[in-house]
Parts: structure tokens; C-alpha cells; sequence
């Protein structure tokens, strides 16, 4: 639950598509993608005084005013007249109209009208290789459009016969759910090629792995001091909180999954194995977190696990900081639990209750230590007391006595001098990911994946001085097939709720209830169970959790090559009739999400959803923009919001539709403008209007404009 400071105060807006103040019509493409992505010219220039060397009698009669230079070079290079063209130099007039022509092409749409989908990843220009992991190789790379340095790393999709691998779901889903917390790696987008094998998760380039500096040190007699270490154990603790309060088990701590860039920040990366858990805990699988990281309880064949297994993890990455050397690095798993025995002693049941009923300890032959021997490990200088105590805390035996990533942070080990530094003094080293070559062999240029272009498309990008080449997408989409659909009827009925209705303004409640609807219901109480207990088992089967019909019917008929009973087949015919004629087009519906008092957003409007035909805002969005499953479906929405904007969605078939951001002056309640230094609590949809075509529907048509 990510805490806001006030009513109308969040985060900075992240999405570097940018707006508009122009507001007046669509009736063409390129005003409209004019409207939509350019930029706001706000500037004041009342308050300049420019003198234009039209003559030189113009010049000495204004002696009294001077030109501002520094406010002609911040004018689009578009805007200067030839007169003021004639203040700079050819090579600055050159230098000004080529950035001009970058920021008009990084302010381009990343999707074009009618296209859905990823990006191709031809958007990025790869520069080398870095490393392979268990599932991928990731890549060194470059967006053409910004110059941003970014990690690109390619999913194995050898191994899957069945559509996308569930390691690379899972690792999306948890870094998606994580956030933008600064300890943790962040995944910006999924580019891909022109087949299903090229698929790449673009994630922000950090340049260390802690395993490659910590082996670097080594080699040269060297060591992280003490305030250092500080500093790395509390970005390290900071991030894990963080997932840990997410109710995400990392499990595959170690250095190597731990990265460092150039200003001292460290991230928690590799989300390879991270899964989410619960209380009761369930069943997984013991065979997690790599051999020298892992827990004595793993080892010894527990199920029942939860957060105390990436303590023990944190324990042997904080002795590795201090020795540069790992702390166990047994060569099987029965070396492993004696290397541990070896040097914190054999557990007893007092120690550990249930120690002797664990699968594995009768099973083995396990030595029999009586002392804990880890300050012979590490310099006993390097460590006062009570940076001992708080080791052996991440050491513990007994998994419930585990130190939590919140308890370690305010250990007083922190509070005692040396201190931990700030992470920008943190020395730097060259980048080793950036010195590796292209392997022999490697393909280092991408795909040629180009899309054709309308040649109304064309038209526009020559007028905008475009090289089309620079505009790359994808015909390649991750997507779910689904009906265009559009709740065209006449609302029957109200289904608002309001989450703790009394935090909400009441003047705001007031123009909900009055002006938001949702759609009619088209089957009655008997029917939906009739579907539910027929789609009930396969959505089960499938793991699928509930409010999912829209896919689980799509797995249901195509996956599954399965029909549904002869009457249920009449229900979903008769629904699909009522609800998605031919001639549709557009999505009618407003979506209206909780704004706590405390600052997060639940979304608590719903539309229909049955026979995953009519669904709502939440599947579209989830499916389309996020295309990823969660645990909660306002987990979901919480994670498309963090992109941090108001949108407004047009041409809403299915999976065929364009987004907008709408600008800072269109963000009121009651002619009042919202500060949009956090997320906006309503996201409005275009309300088709009667015999109206694709060009007139305008924010101005949105019935809903108060809140707008």
C-alpha cells in the first residue's frame, strides 16, 4: 500500500508521450496526433524583449533592448523566424535543428491509430551482449529514439510448446507489481521481433553486478569498508522490505542478481523465481534459491516456506560484502548443510523446534558441531559486536526466529559509527557489461521487423520532416482473441460503490451518482450459474482466478478445442446479439477508482462481465496494456496507474485502440484544476454519440465532464 501525502498529491508522471494545449478538433490525423503528442507551449513571451536585425536603422533605434539569446535556443528550432534565425551561427542553426528534429521524433506516438501491441525491437539499437541466465540473454542496447541506454534481455522460448513461458510471466508480473522503488530493477516494456521467438523485456541498464565487482575488488586486494557495506545493506534490506510488504518471495538472492550503477544505487534484479505467497502459507517447490544461498529448512526439504528464506540469502550476501568470498559454497546439497554445520554449529530441537521431524535430517548422515565458528570466517575486526549479532539474526536456525527485512533496518548495528555513506560517495568502477564484445556468431543487428504505412501516415511523417524508418512497430502482439464489442444499450440500472464513502468529497459523489452508468445485465441469476459451473473447472484447472471469463472462455474453446453445452451456447449467442452488433465501434463506459484516504487507488466500478464478451475497463486495460494475470484485480489496475496519467481511450474495438494523455489544463473537477503531481482518481472513456463519426468524438462529447 503505497502511502500519498495528500488528497490530490502523487507521483511524477513517467510516460514520455507528450501533450498538447490545443484543444479544438480531430478532423484530421494530423491534428489529432498533433493534439496528442506535442508539446505544451506555455511560455510567457510577454515578458521577452527581441530585437530582429530587419536593418540597421531597426537596430540603432532600439538601442535599449537586447536580444535573449537563451530564450530564442529554448524556442523549437520551427519557431524562429528567418530574422532571429540570423542571431546564430551555420553550425548552430545546424546543431539546433537537429535536436529539434530528435525531441519531434522521441514525441511521436509510440503506437500508431488502430495498431495495438509491442513494440518492435527494431526501436532499439543493441550494443552488446552481457550475460546468459537460466532464462535469457541479456543485451546492452540503445533506444533510437531517446538514446537511452537500456538492458534488453531476450526470453527462452525454446523450451515452451504452450505460448508464453511461465518464468517470464512471473518475472514481468513481479517487477510490474514492484513498482518504481529504487532498489529494484525496473522493466519498462516487452519488444519483440517478427515471431514468437523473439520476445525482449527492456528493463533500465544498471552497469554492475555485484558477483563481477565483488571479484574485481578481490583480484586487486581490495575491500568494501564498513560505512560502505552499510550502505549496500540498507538499499539491499530497503528493496526487500518492499517486496516483502508486496507479498513477494524473491528466492534467488545472491550477488550476481544484485546490481549496482555508477551513483552507489543497488537493485534487486533476476525475478526469474519470485513468486507471490500468502498466510496460511501454501505448498512450493524446495528447490529454489541457488546452492550457496540457500536456507538450512530448504535443504532439508520443507514446503511450507515464506519470507525468512531470503533472510538467510541477505545473511550470506552481507559475509560475502565483508570477505568478497562466498560464505558456504558447498558443491552439493548435502556439502552445503555440512559447510553450514561446520560453521554455525548443528541445530538442536531446542534451537529449532521441529529440527528432527524435517524430511531430510534422518535421511542424512549430518555431522555434529557444538560451537558457532563465523567469526573465524570473517576478520573479527571487521565487525563490532553488534554487526555480529545482527549476522548470526540473518543466520538463525529457526525460520520464525529470522530477523524481517524491517527488523534489520533498524538494528542499532546502523546506528553505530562508522555510518553508512550516502550511496553517491560510493566509489565507481568501469562498467564490465560495457567493455564485453558481441560474441563470434552473435546476431547483433535485430530483426528487420518494419510495418506498412497508410499513406495518409506517410504524408503526415514527411510534413513533420520524419524518416518513416525511424518509426518502427511491431505486427507481433501478445493478445487474447475477443470480439469488438460496444455497450451500445441504455444503461438499466447503477452499480457504483464507493470504498469508505465518507473519505470521498461529497460535491465528487454527487457527479458520480448522477452521471455514471454502467451496462444493462443480459442474463439473469439461473444462467450465469449454468455458465459458472461449466467454465468453473477449467478456469481451476487453468489457475485462472476469478473475473477472468474473458480469457478462460478463450482457453475454454481454442486451447482446449472444447464446446460449451447446447444451452449455454444459446445463452452466449443471445448475449453476444444484445450486446456487440456488427456495426460497432466504440466502448461506452466510465471507470471510477477509489481514491483512498490514505493515497492508493482501488478500482471498485464493474460492468457485466458475463460470457467474457462485455467486460470491463479492468480487462481491457489488464489485458491489452499489461497483458498479465495478478492475484487481485486492483493490484492490476494500481499497476497500469503507476504509469502515472489520465488516459482516454478511442477506436475502442477489442484489442484495436489508441491512448491519449490528457493535458494538465483538461485535469478539473468543478472548474477547478487538479494538481497533477499525482494519479487522477477517474479515467473517463469516450460516450458514443448518435450518427457521429470517428473525428467528432472530442473530450469536449465525454458526458462526464466535471470530473474531467
Amino acid at each position: 500500500q503505497r502511502k500519498r501525502s495528500s488528497h490530490y498529491e502523487s507521483d511524477e508522471e513517467e510516460i514520455p508521450i507528450k501533450t498538447s494545449k490545443n484543444e479544438n478538433t480531430q478532423s484530421s490525423l494530423e491534428q489529432k496526433i498533433l493534439e496528442l503528442y506535442s508539446e505544451d507551449e506555455n511560455s510567457d513571451t510577454d515578458t521577452h524583449r527581441i530585437s530582429t536585425p530587419t536593418s540597421d536603422n531597426n537596430i540603432s533605434n532600439n538601442d535599449d533592448e537586447s536580444v535573449d539569446l537563451n530564450y530564442l535556443r529554448s524556442l523549437d528550432f520551427d519557431e524562429l523566424s528567418e530574422d532571429q534565425k540570423k542571431f546564430f551561427s551555420q553550425e548552430e542553426l545546424e546543431e539546433m535543428e537537429k535536436e529539434y528534429q530528435k525531441r519531434l521524433i522521441s514525441s511521436l506516438p509510440i503506437y500508431y491509430a488502430g495498431i495495438s501491441g509491442c513494440r518492435s525491437v527494431e526501436e532499439y539499437k543493441t550494443l552488446n551482449r552481457i550475460q546468459e541466465g537460466t532464462f535469457g540473454v541479456v543485451f546492452r542496447a540503445q533506444c533510437k529514439r531517446t538514446d537511452e541506454i537500456v538492458a534488453m534481455k531476450k526470453l527462452k522460448m525454446d523450451k515452451e510448446k504452450d505460448g508464453f513461458p511461465i518464468t517470464s510471466i512471473r518475472e514481468i508480473n513481479m517487477l510490474l507489481k514492484c513498482g518504481s522503488h529504487p532498489n529494484i530493477v525496473n522493466v519498462k516494456e516487452i519488444v519483440v521481433g517478427d515471431n514468437m521467438d523473439s520476445i525482449y523485456m527492456v528493463m533500465e541498464y544498471v552497469e554492475h553486478d555485484m558477483k563481477s565487482l565483488l571479484d574485481y575488488l578481490a583480484q586487486r586486494n581490495k575491500h568494501f569498508t564498513i560505512s560502505q557495506v552499510k550502505c549496500l545493506m540498507k538499499q539491499l534490506l530497503s528493496g526487500l522490505e518492499h517486496l516483502h510488504n508486496e507479498w513477494i518471495l524473491h528466492r534467488d538472492l545472491k550477488t550476481s542478481n544484485l546490481l549496482m550503477n555508477h551513483r552507489g544505487i543497488l537493485k534487486i534484479g533476476d525475478f526469474g523465481l519470485a513468486r507471490e505467497y500468502g498466510d496460511p502459507l501454501e505448498r512450493y517447490t524446495s528447490i529454489v534459491v541457488t546452492l550457496w544461498y540457500r536456507s538450512p529448512e530448504l535443504l532439508l526439504g520443507v514446503k511450507y516456506y515464506s519470507t525468512a528464506i531470503d533472510m538467510w540469502s541477505t545473511g550470506c550476501i552481507f559475509a560475502e560484502f565483508l570477505t568478497l568470498k562466498p560464505l558456504f559454497p558447498g558443491r552439493g546439497e548435502t556439502e552445503q548443510i555440512t559447510k553450514i554445520y561446520d560453521i554455525l554449529g548443528t541445530p538442536t530441537e531446542k534451537m529449532w523446534p521441529g529440527y528432527s521431524n524435517l524430511p531430510l535430517v534422518k535421511k542424512w548422515s549430518l555431522p555434529n558441531r557444538s560451537y558457532n565458528q563465523i567469526k573465524s570466517r570473517i576478520n573479527e575486526k571487521s565487525l563490532t559486536e553488534k554487526g555480529y549479532k545482527l549476522l548470526n539474526k540473518f543466520l538463525t536456525y529457526d525460520p520464525d526466529k529470522r530477523i524481517t527485512a524491517e527488523e534489520a533496518l533498524k538494528h542499532e548495528w546502523f546506528e553505530e559509527a562508522p555510518y553508512a555513506v550516502n550511496p553517491d560517495c560510493m566509489p565507481t568502477w568501469p562498467a564490465k557489461s560495457e567493455l564485453s564484445r558481441v560474441p563470434k556468431g552473435s546476431n547483433k543487428k535485430p530483426p528487420n521487423v518494419k510495418i506498412n504505412r497508410t499513406s495518409e501516415e506517410l504524408e503526415l511523417l514527411k510534413s513533420l520532416n520524419v524518416n518513416p524508418n525511424k518509426m518502427k512497430s511491431s505486427g507481433f502482439a501478445l493478445r487474447f482473441d475477443a470480439p469488438k464489442f460496444c455497450l451500445f444499450a441504455k444503461p438499466k440500472r447503477e452499480f457504483i460503490y464507493f470504498h469508505e464513502k465518507e473519505n470521498w468529497p461529497k460535491d465528487l459523489v454527487n457527479d458520480i451518482e448522477t452521471n455514471c452508468f454502467v451496462s444493462p445485465d443480459f442474463i439473469n441469476e439461473k444462467e450465469e450459474e449454468s455458465l459458472m459451473n461449466e467454465i468453473t473447472p477449467q478456469m481451476k484447472r487453468l489457475k485462472y482466478e476469478r473475473d477472468h471469463w474473458d480469457d478462460a472462455i478463450y482457453l475454454f474453446r481454442e486451447r482446449e478445442q472444447r464446446n460449451w453445452s447446447k444451452e449455454n451456447e444459446i445463452i452466449i449467442k443471445r448475449v453476444i446479439e444484445n450486446s456487440i452488433p456488427k456495426e460497432s465501434k466504440h466502448l461506452s463506459y466510465i471507470h471510477i477508482l477509489d481514491l483512498h484516504k490514505d493515497g492508493y487507488i482501488r478500482p471498485h466500478i464493474d460492468s457485466v462481465r458475463y460470457c467474457g464478451n462485455i467486460v470491463t475497463g479492468l480487462s481491457l486495460l489488464s489485458d491489452s496494456v499489461m497483458r498479465l494475470m495478478s492475484k487481485d484485480r486492483k493490484y492490476i489496475f494500481d499497476l497500469f496507474l503507476q504509469r502515472r496519467s489520465l488516459y482516454k481511450l478511442s477506436g475502442a474495438g477489442r484489442y484495436e485502440f489508441t491512448h491519449e494523455i490528457l493535458p494538465r489544463e483538461k485535469s478539473r473537477f468543478r472548474g477547478h484544476q487538479i494538481i497533477r503531481d499525482r494519479r487522477i482518481s477517474v479515467i473517463c472513456r469516450d460516450l458514443p454519440q448518435q450518427n457521429s463519426s470517428d473525428k467528432e468524438r472530442t473530450i469536449e462529447n465525454i458526458k462526464f465532464n466535471p470530473i474531467i
